[in-house]
């Protein structure tokens, strides 16, 4: 079941979160080209997709003791997403945004919340 990202006293709560990946340099420079640099810069549509929104992912930024300070919360299954306050800039978001973020994820070996979506995909 998704939900919310946990937090304590202003802080991610790691002790209630499924699963966390600690990315390597490269693959920080990889998820900022994909939040930064990848956006739809055409006409926009508006469609409805499921509105469920109950995250299963999210983009944690850390303070120097490893504390989350804020994040970027992610769910797959209806494209949506939230940011911890106002603070946070997420880029551009669109549907091909939320593909590579998604394959980005899985590769780096996020299972929860990412493999039963691109599973239902293929």
């Amino acid at each position: 079941m998704g939900g919310q990202v946990p937090t304590r006293r202003g802080y991610v709560d790691y002790s209630n979160v499924e699963q966390v990946e600690t990315l390597s340099a490269a693959q920080v420079d990889s998820l900022t080209d994909i939040l930064y640099n990848t956006g739809y810069r055409g006409v926009f549509h508006l469609y409805s997709k499921a509105r469920c929104y109950e995250p299963r992912n999210a983009i944690v930024f850390e303070d120097d003791k490893g504390r989350g300070f804020a994040y970027i919360e992610l769910c797959f299954a209806c494209d949506q997403y939230r940011v911890s306050s106002k603070k946070v800039n997420a880029g551009d978001f669109c549907a091909e945004k939320f593909d590579l973020l998604k394959a980005f994820f899985a590769q780096a070996g996020v299972k929860y919340g990412v493999e039963s979506e691109i599973t239902q995909q293929e």
